[in-house]
């Protein structure tokens, strides 16, 4: 589970750096803010989802064996306030 926290500060990292060296810094930022929360609704309610999916339409699909990663929630919406911090240059550039 260390690896999703590691992947996912890398992709953060990268998208901080990129709209501290450039102009539309709104694109990168939706991103950013798109791939976090995805990572959060996969990990929290993908089952959910798939449960609710099945009892609606009378479905078959398999829940995923999914091992949440402890304090994933906390995780997220830190890196999210981290790359909402760039975007408004509340903090330098980064080199």
């Amino acid at each position: 589970m260390a690896a999703v926290l590691g992947i996912s500060i890398a992709i953060n990292f990268t998208l901080a750096l990129v709209m501290s060296k450039k102009r539309g810094k709104r694109p990168v930022l939706a991103i950013a803010i798109i791939i976090n929360v995805l990572l959060l609704l996969y990990f929290k309610y993908l089952n959910f989802a798939i449960d609710i999916i099945n009892d609606i339409g009378n479905g078959n699909i398999k829940s995923k064996d999914i091992l949440l990663p402890l304090g994933i929630s906390f995780f997220t919406f830190q890196q999210i306030m981290y790359v909402v911090a760039v975007w408004k240059g509340e903090i330098g550039k980064i080199s």
